[in-house]
């Protein structure tokens, strides 16, 4: 077993020198660097989650609903159910219906309490559907599943990964009401493809966001395969096969003419003194569930008496792939793998072994996958409020 010398993305903080805040959509930081950082992974994809939906019942060992309550407010407003989440021969199908039901928007909060769409929390809801979250959280890696999505007035459905505090989430797609010169565009329906980015880097409880979108083909008239490949220097968005937007978190200003030039891998200093970088600051960076849903849209948005309904998102399967790098790693203390709340504490690794005292404490997280074992031996420890995650994945 050998020992390898570990560069992590999160571990550079302490060459961070310079910091200037910006406010477009790139929202770029200029990141001053003395040291080097190579941000890509050659390592091969192994399959760490799918589900193929080969079962008789949505599988609630890996599924959950949305876990902070049932009902709908603001942009939105159905009232999501399990039981609106059916398998049949071999696809899940996510159904939306017109149904009255009389409950909270949130449940923890009082009858009469008025939410920010100024209706109390408990309410009448008149549609109904699902909003399935994955109970584990993943990160860096490759994210697709064959979809086809419905398509109405007041639809939005979508494939997105996110968690919270501070807001993090990249929308693999999303599609809603398309609009020209501000009146609904029916000829738009299900064409427009939308892709945002979001990171609530200024943790004001806001999300800070970028998005982009591109108009393709009607996607509700067929499947497609839809997949996201984030890692920690770029995300990329394909739609059967073919890449329709890149985003970088990193540029160098090129002179003479200070280009903004995407970094691919490589950050280096300038003979052992600092070099200067944009980096955005919306760039996600920690693990996310992952998340299908249909959502109904309200107030001028919601459908119309041409809209049919029940109607249903199909998703004949989904699929998450990580990077494992086929090394043998031991981590000997905590500074050989300082966690962080920046990014996404990750190992991965053939053997991965944990030899002398190390803490996840309470709000900390840590990823292990390895291909053939990973051993944690007296001293690792994870604390109440922390978060560990071991896999042992092989070749599909």
């Amino acid at each position: 077993m050998r020992k390898v010398l570990l560069y992590w993305l999160f571990a550079i903080e302490s060459c961070v020198m310079f910091s200037q805040n910006s406010t477009d959509c790139s929202n770029f930081q200029g990141i001053g660097y003395d040291c080097h950082i190579n941000m890509c992974d050659p390592s091969d994809w192994y399959l760490v989650f799918s589900d193929e939906f080969n079962g008789a019942l949505l599988d609630t060992t890996k599924w959950q609903l949305r876990p902070w309550g049932a009902g709908s407010f603001g942009n939105t407003q159905e009232y999501n159910k399990l039981s609106n989440a059916i398998i049949n021969n071999g696809v899940l199908q996510i159904i939306a219906k017109r149904e009255t039901i009389y409950d909270k928007a949130i449940p923890w909060l009082p009858d009469n309490e008025i939410l920010p769409d100024c209706i109390q929390n408990l309410r009448y809801f008149t549609f109904s559907s699902s909003n399935i979250w994955t109970k584990e959280y993943y990160s860096y890696g490759k994210y697709e599943a064959r979809i086809k999505i419905p398509k109405g007035k007041g639809f939005f459905p979508a494939f997105w990964l996110y968690s919270d505090n501070p807001w993090n989430e990249i929308d693999v797609f999303e599609f809603w009401n398309e609009k020209t010169l501000g009146i609904f565009d029916a000829s738009k329906l299900s064409k427009v493809h939308h892709m945002t980015v979001h990171y609530d880097y200024d943790h004001d409880g806001q999300t800070n966001m970028c998005e982009d979108s591109y108009s393709g083909v009607d996607f509700s008239q067929d499947f497609h395969i839809y997949t996201v490949i984030w890692e920690k220097n770029k995300i990329q968005w394909y739609v059967d096969g073919s890449l329709v937007r890149e985003y970088y978190s990193h540029y160098d200003f090129i002179v003479p003419d200070n280009s903004p030039q995407p970094v691919e891998c490589d950050i280096y200093a300038l003979y052992e003194s600092l070099k200067f970088y944009q980096r955005r600051r919306v760039y996600p960076r920690k693990p996310m569930n992952i998340i299908l849903n249909f959502a109904i849209q309200s107030n001028n948005d919601s459908p119309n008496n041409e809209t049919i309904l029940p109607a249903q998102l199909e998703v004949d399967w989904i699929r998450y792939y990580q990077k494992v790098a086929s090394v043998d790693t031991i981590i000997n203390n905590q500074s050989a793998m300082p966690l962080s709340d920046y990014f996404s504490n990750e190992l991965t690794g053939n053997t991965i072994v944990f030899d002398g005292v190390y803490n996840v404490s309470i709000g900390e997280n840590i990823e292990l996958t390895a291909l053939d074992s990973i051993v944690l031996k007296q001293g690792f420890h994870v604390h109440n409020g922390g978060y560990s995650k071991i896999k042992i994945v092989h070749e599909q």
